[in-house]
């Protein structure tokens, strides 16, 4: 679906109940104002549902908060998406940016309690093959300080592993199966475990 058409089921959405369209606004930060019992509201429509597109939706109504006073502002997806993370739904929360998908019939609010956030896991089975590389190079990681007790550098691991120090530096501070933080000491570029 095209954000035009998107934007054309919203007005039908919208005049079934009760808004008035106070701007229709092209080629400018939020497609829509509208306003209901005196509350003005702008309105970002994106159908393209990535990172980027997300950053641009909370830009443009953030712009449109401030240049066309309104009280509130939505983004309107054209249908639930499945990579918006739980971050950025924060982050809308945050801003107090309501963000709505399309249903094909109506428009319903996104919610954290709608979308299922993956914990970290160290299953395998069922598990994409990137991130079952990143769960076999935690436990090979673990392996390791549990062999060097006086513990062992990143430089030396990254060899033995075949992994840059920074993906070693990246998988230690995300956390390791089995292990607390506070049992990982970090002495200037060695690594052991307590």
């Amino acid at each position: 679906m095209r954000e035009y058409e998107l934007k054309q089921k919203f007005i039908e959405f919208v005049n079934q109940h009760q808004f008035k369209i106070i701007y229709e606004i092209v080629n400018k930060p939020a497609d829509l104002i509208i306003e209901k019992d005196g509350k003005r509201i702008a309105v970002e429509f994106k159908t393209a549902r990535d990172p980027a597109k997300f950053s641009r939706a909370l830009g443009q109504l953030l712009f449109a908060r401030i240049k066309y006073d309104v009280e509130d502002s939505w983004l309107i997806l054209s249908g639930l998406p499945s990579i918006l993370s739980k971050d950025w739904l924060e982050v809308f929360e945050e801003s107090k940016i309501t963000v709505f998908y399309f249903t094909g019939s109506s428009f319903d609010k996104i919610t954290t309690e709608m979308l299922k956030f993956p914990e970290r896991t160290y299953k395998m089975e069922g598990t994409h093959p990137s991130k079952r590389r990143s769960i076999e190079t935690d436990k090979k990681i673990v392996e390791f300080l549990e062999h060097n007790k006086e513990g062992i550098t990143f430089y030396d691991l990254s060899r033995i592993m075949n992994l840059s120090t920074d993906t070693i530096r990246n998988h230690v501070k995300r956390g390791l199966p089995g292990v607390s933080k506070e049992q990982i000491i970090i002495e200037e570029d060695k690594i052991k475990l307590l």
